[in-house]
């Protein structure tokens, strides 16, 4: 049933965020009496941190097989890559604008998708793969600075942290 594996995805989702927010935050603001709470109730820090981890996986695992699925279906021909920006999202926000200014008497008519969406999808996307990789250099900083530059792990404690406050 296509309603129901897509009601399991969003609910895994939503729960995946809410974990990587429940234990990410505390570690960002540890010197805070909340987050030494939350650290606490949560088993302390190594607890805290490991389940971080484990929601991180679910989160790769879950963007991986977003774009695994997406490519099979763009592929197989089933849909059109609507998602890509395109000029005419540019003239749409022209447009759009200029009718919000009162400038013109309506605004631009969509495709499937409008410039919004397609920004909200893209920045959350790209936002997934900031997370994905600046976490995974956090997990294996010796492993990323035996690869290149040790200033990768600093950069990607930064990344990490803001997007994540972003997000």
């Amino acid at each position: 049933d296509l309603v129901g594996k897509r009601v399991a995805s969003d609910l895994v989702t939503m729960i995946d965020f809410v974990g990587l927010v429940a234990t990410g935050l505390p570690q960002k603001f540890y010197t805070t009496g909340w987050a030494q709470w939350m650290i606490e109730m949560m088993g302390g820090i190594d607890a805290v941190r490991w389940i971080h981890r484990f929601f991180g996986v679910v989160l790769i695992v879950a963007v991986l097989w977003h774009a695994a699925g997406a490519m099979k279906a763009i592929l197989s021909r089933k849909v059109g890559f609507t998602m890509a920006v395109n000029k005419r999202d540019f003239t749409d926000a022209v447009k759009t604008l200029r009718y919000y200014l009162g400038l013109e008497d309506h605004p631009a008519a969509f495709d499937r998708y409008d410039y919004k969406q397609k920004w909200e999808y893209w920045s959350l996307m790209i936002g997934n793969v900031i997370m994905i990789l600046s976490g995974l250099t956090l997990m294996y900083p010796a492993v990323v600075a035996r690869i290149g530059p040790g200033e990768i792990v600093p950069a990607a404690k930064v990344a990490h942290s803001n997007e994540g406050l972003m997000a």
